[in-house]
Order: structure tokens, then C-alpha cells, then sequence
């Protein structure tokens, strides 16, 4: 299939529920496979993998299914196409919680890191107490920092004027049936926001990584190398990272060459919806990785597949 072919609104929309009937079985099995088959020695851990393989799963689910954003870019427009605008869910609704899960999906990335920490090594400590009003501005953040933006979207009828003017490409994509939806004129403090929060996530992923990292460093050093417990975390968080590492770097490579193109004022609108593509099977992606990469996922796996598991080359 040629890029141009995915210009079409309906072979775009096909394509995203093709992949939702790949990764929702996906996105289901993991989450049976965490809620009933981690083994005790988890399961201090089992609610936060739990947290981010449900608020991932939404956000494949909002992109692939619910939403389908069909992005109109450069410039802050496209039209929905899922399930939402079917049934009469306002635009600005489907954009406000894509923005919000996403950021969801980082706090859940930063929770499994920071509950490794606490237990570890801090449980008694103030972050104790600290923990829950961390997290809770967090949430609080995450749920109000694009409020500004939804408020400040223009009337539709000047928006599309201004943008068609900016943009005469995209009457080509404009139809009656999915007429374009304006976010902004060009505001900005929409891009500074979102770089804001995003920096935010990343600099409290990477902190509670590199602070946990290094006090299992310590551990080790002191034990010699022998205590058990300690080698199985560090596999443990090993695992893990790749879980985490591998599909946002999928994610990286597509975000990068898109904005190259905006930068440069070029427009393919068929390499548009394949991010899009990639994007929505980012949670498939991180659970199969984790059904892989943990072991006793892993050993369950095999098990349904009856092959046999084998401890010493995994």
C-alpha cells in the first residue's frame, strides 16, 4: 500500500480498528497474566505494573478505537474518526483526555520505579508520608495542564478560515462528513506546556532509575555479590527497563522524523498516520515485551504454548 493510499479517511479508520482486534487481546492477556499470575515474590509490585498496563491499554484504545485522531500537520488540526464522534463526543473532549492519558501513562512509568525505590530502600523513611502528596499533585497536574488549551480554542469558523489560509493542503483533506477541527492559530504556549510536562515525567523517570540503580549498586558492592533478594530485583528492574526503553524509543524515531518535516514546512500526509499507527500499538508493544521479559510471564506463556522454560537461558 502506497503512503498516498492512507490520505483516505476510511483506510485510515479501517487500519486503526484492524489494530485494535490485534492489541486489545494483547493488552487483556497481560493484564490476566498480572493480576493472577504473579508469583508472591511480585507481588509488592503487582498493582503498579497493573496501573501502567491499564492506563497504556486506554491510550492504545483511545488512538486506535475510540479517537482516531487524523491529524492535519503542520498546524494544530485534523478531525476524529472513532467511536466518539460516532456517537457525538465533542472534539475538544477526545483531545483533552489523548493528552491527559498520555500523561497518565508516564506517572505510571514513574510509579514502578519509585515503588521499587521506597520498599528497597526508603520505607522507612519520610517518604513514607511523602509519597502521596507527590503523586497526588502529579495527578492533579496532569489533569489540568491542557485545561488552558481547550479553553482557548477558537471558534471553528474563523479557525478553519485562518488555517485554510495558512494551509491551502488541507481543503484537499477536508470533507462535509469530517469537517477539520481547529485547536489553535498558532499559540505557542500550547507546545511550552506540553514540553513542560513531558520534561516533568522524564526528569522523575530518569531520578527515581538513576537513584534506585545506584543504591542496588551499593547493596551489591556490600553483599559481595551474594544476596539473593538483591540479584533478583536487579533482574527484576533490568526487565523492566527494557519493558519501558524499547517502545519508547519506537516512539522517539517517528516523533523525530515528524517534526524534521514540520520544522521544514514539508508535508506527507501518509507518514502522519503511520505515527499515528505505531503510536497505537505502543501499549501493545511494552506488554508483550513484559510477557517476555519477566519471568514468570514468561514460564506461563510457554506453558499455554507447552514448550518447556528454560531458567538458565533467560
Amino acid at each position: 500500500m502506497s503512503l498516498s493510499a492512507l490520505v483516505s479517511t476510511t483506510t485510515f479508520s479501517s487500519i486503526l480498528y484492524t489494530i485494535t482486534a490485534f492489541t486489545l487481546p494483547i493488552h487483556l492477556f497481560g493484564g490476566y497474566c498480572i493480576l493472577f499470575k504473579t508469583p508472591n515474590a511480585m507481588k509488592s509490585v503487582k498493582w503498579t505494573l497493573f496501573n501502567l498496563q491499564f492506563w497504556s491499554m486506554c491510550l492504545d484504545l483511545l488512538i486506535s478505537f475510540f479517537g482516531q485522531p487524523f491529524l492535519y500537520t503542520p498546524g494544530y488540526a485534523g478531525v476524529s474518526l472513532g467511536v466518539l464522534d460516532k456517537i457525538g463526543v465533542s472534539t475538544w473532549v477526545t483531545i483533552y483526555l489523548g493528552m491527559t492519558l498520555f500523561v497518565f501513562v508516564g506517572i505510571a512509568t514513574v510509579s514502578i520505579f519509585e515503588n521499587r525505590y521506597y520498599l528497597i530502600f526508603a520505607k522507612h523513611t519520610w517518604r513514607r508520608f511523602g509519597r502521596y502528596p507527590f503523586f497526588l499533585l502529579n495527578y492533579i497536574y496532569s489533569l489540568t495542564y491542557y485545561i488552558p488549551t481547550i479553553r482557548a480554542i477558537p471558534s471553528q469558523e474563523i479557525g478553519r478560515k485562518e488555517i485554510f489560509k495558512l494551509y491551502p493542503h488541507f481543503l484537499e483533506l477536508d470533507s462535509q462528513e469530517h469537517p477539520a477541527f481547529v485547536v489553535t492559530l498558532g499559540d505557542p504556549l500550547i507546545v511550552y506546556r506540553q514540553l513542560m510536562v513531558t520534561a516533568l515525567v522524564v526528569i522523575e523517570m530518569l531520578v527515581f532509575a538513576g537513584i534506585l540503580n545506584a543504591s542496588m549498586g551499593v547493596e551489591m558492592r556490600k553483599s559481595s555479590g551474594s544476596d539473593r533478594t538483591m540479584k533478583l530485583q536487579k533482574d527484576f528492574l533490568r526487565a523492566l527497563k527494557l519493558q519501558i526503553l524499547i517502545p519508547i524509543v519506537i516512539l522517539i524515531i517517528p516523533a523525530i522524523i515528524n517534526t524534521i518535516l514540520e520544522v521544514n514546512n514539508f508535508h506527507i500526509q501518509g507518514i502522519n498516520c503511520i505515527i499515528c499507527f505505531i503510536f497505537s500499538a505502543h501499549g501493545a508493544s511494552s506488554t508483550l515485551l513484559m510477557l517476555y521479559l519477566q519471568r514468570p510471564y514468561k514460564k506461563f506463556c510457554l506453558k499455554i504454548l507447552n514448550l518447556s522454560y528454560n531458567t538458565e537461558n533467560s
